[in-house]
Formats: structure tokens, sequence, C-alpha cells
């Protein structure tokens, strides 16, 4: 009985980690830096105006993300979409934070 009780605690243990790295990130995403800078960026690229126009929108997802940080560098790469009268495009964005400074290092179509 031991055995059988401390199995069922260990998986529920399990499911509210899983559960916790599941929901968790898309609820504080919005507190980083880059999630408000990525859109501004991704907006002023010669690149995507070219493709896009001016009045181009671009929306991020809250659950397909990467963010590492060290000391003053860190490094994002979100999933977007790029909405303008002319195009709808998703995008998988890049950004690379040096010092105080976030730059768009690339983005792409997926």
């Amino acid at each position: 009985m031991k055995t059988s009780s401390r199995l069922r605690n260990g998986m529920g243990t399990a499911l509210l980690i899983l559960a916790a790295l599941i929901f968790l990130p898309p609820l504080v995403v919005d507190k980083l830096d880059a999630w408000h800078e990525a859109p501004s960026l991704l907006a002023e690229n010669s690149r995507l105006i070219e493709q896009c126009g001016l009045g181009v929108r671009v929306d991020l997802s809250r659950w397909f993300y990467t963010y590492r940080f060290s000391g003053s560098n860190a490094y994002a790469k979100f999933r977007a979409t790029a909405i303008s009268s002319v195009c709808n495009k998703s995008l998988i964005v890049e950004l690379k934070k040096q010092g105080n400074v976030w730059q768009l290092v690339e983005w792409k179509d997926y």
C-alpha cells in the first residue's frame, strides 16, 4: 500500500509540475520587455514593409516563444503574425539584447 500511495502522490506532483510548465509561460510573457519591443521593431523593418506595406500590425503568440537571459544579455524568439491589407504572414522573430537595447536579429516565414 505504501508504494502505490507514493506512486500516486508522485504522479500527482508530476502532473502539477507539467501543468505549471504548460500554462504559466503564456501568463507571464507580457511581463517581458522583449514582448513589447518585438512588434515595433518588426513593424519598422524595411523588408517587411516592402512585403506588407506601411500599416502592418504584428501579433505575437503567447504560446510559442523562447526567452533566455544572462546578465544584461538576452535572446528572445517569438512566433508572430504580420497582418495588413495586402498580406497575412506567419513569422518567426528573433531578438537579441545587448546592454539595454533590443535588436532585431532576423525574421523569417514559417
